[in-house]
């Protein structure tokens, strides 16, 4: 799931803040990243009204006709709202300019860092030359595996840098005790968004399937398999896949409280998955003492134990090889970069062209670096906010 890093959320609000406060013409403050941003806030808020409408009325048709007049669906996006759509956009454009000025300030570390990492992500030219070599150490550990009992270590490693693969899981808030945190597992390991796209027989989803099966022995065409080769991992790969699907749950089932709330020592879990050593994937995973467990999805685990004993484990290979290829395809060279985008952006979400780089490495900066970008964005923003009284 992506989500609006701290920089972002403390700009949203910052930006529907008030300044009762005049400010003149030839104010300093103006010529701030804020100040621009916030008379392009106040001119758009003008611009959405529609005034043949009234207001008491129809209010919301009001306040945002005339923007639905005037609005086109930007062709880098799938969806678009009034709201939080029109404000991201502007926050982005924001935290750009600051971030192409990050580490230009003397002694200034923090901004080092933010100014390397965003650096780092415009640099095509050094992801290009290096192209499927940052994935050969990952994938070389899944192809030396032997047996199974040595892939559940590795899957715990790759978990831990954010590599998907056969279940999520997480650290959150007990449901039932709000001042206890619990560690969470539930169902996970699908390349498409949910289980209907497995299993919905009807013409849309074929295709969709289809174009993954097409996507996935593209991707594996790039680390230098055959054609053949590739097609083969394929079929394999959505088959497998297809298993997993079978025992996710509705999405309406994930909404019951009740139903997901299963917390389970580490003796029921061995009883639940007799197969699987959670024992060793909580040890690599940092948590060898960990003694409750949440389980979300308890029948998904089930019958993944049940699926994974029948598996042949070079199967299991080439479905966590391709989990690692697309957990990394958008951060590595331009043709990895575009055909993750055909598929993900284009084919799944509809997406007519990919975001520009920048608006990409400014999201990737804020995820990794949030807690500086954050500061960045006070020191820079709230600041000049301050004075205009916007916080007054």
């Amino acid at each position: 799931m992506r989500r609006i890093g701290i920089g972002m959320v403390l700009l949203s609000v910052a930006c529907t803040g008030r300044g009762d406060r005049p400010r003149s013409a030839g104010d300093a403050r103006d010529e701030t990243p804020m100040a621009a941003n916030r008379v392009a806030l106040e001119t758009d808020m003008v611009a959405a009204i529609d005034d043949t409408v009234d207001p008491c009325h129809d209010f919301y048709d009001y306040a945002c006709g005339g923007w639905f007049e005037t609005t086109e669906l930007p062709s880098d996006k799938s969806s678009y709202t009034r709201s939080f759509s029109v404000i991201y956009d502007r926050n982005l454009t924001l935290l750009h300019t600051l971030l192409e000025q990050a580490g230009s300030t003397p002694d200034d570390p923090g901004g080092d860092r933010v100014g390397s990492y965003y650096a780092a992500c415009m640099d095509t030219a050094a992801s290009d030359e290096k192209g499927a070599t940052p994935l050969q150490p990952m994938l070389d550990q899944v192809a030396t595996v032997q047996t199974f009992e040595a892939l559940v270590p590795l899957i715990a490693e790759l978990h831990l840098i954010g590599v998907g693969g056969f279940w999520s899981e997480g650290v959150m808030p007990d449901a039932k005790s709000p001042d206890t945190y619990t560690f969470g597992l539930y169902q996970g390991g699908l390349g498409l968004p949910d289980r209907s796209y497995y299993l919905d027989t009807s013409e849309s989803m074929l295709a969709i399937r289809e174009a993954y099966g097409a996507h996935i022995g593209k991707m594996f065409q790039l680390i230098g398999d055959t054609e053949q080769e590739a097609k083969s991992k394929s079929a394999r790969i959505v088959g497998f896949e297809t298993q997993l699907a079978e025992h996710h749950w509705e999405r309406a089932d994930l909404r019951d409280p009740d139903r997901t709330y299963n917390l389970m020592d580490r003796e029921a879990m061995a009883k639940l998955t007799p197969g699987l050593s959670w024992d060793t994937f909580l040890s690599v995973t940092g948590l060898p003492d960990l003694s409750a467990i949440m389980v979300g999805t308890p029948s998904y685990f089930q019958g993944l134990d049940s699926t994974l004993a029948q598996t042949d484990l070079e199967v299991l290979k080439d479905y966590l090889s391709w989990h690692v290829i697309d957990g990394f395809s958008s951060y590595l060279s331009t043709d990895f970069d575009e055909v993750n985008f055909a598929f993900y952006g284009g084919t799944l979400s509809g997406q007519q062209e990919q975001e520009t780089r920048w608006k990409r490495c400014v999201r990737r900066t804020d995820e990794a670096l949030g807690d500086l970008v954050g500061q960045m964005f006070v020191d820079e923003v709230i600041g000049a906010l301050a004075e205009i009284g916007g916080l007054a």
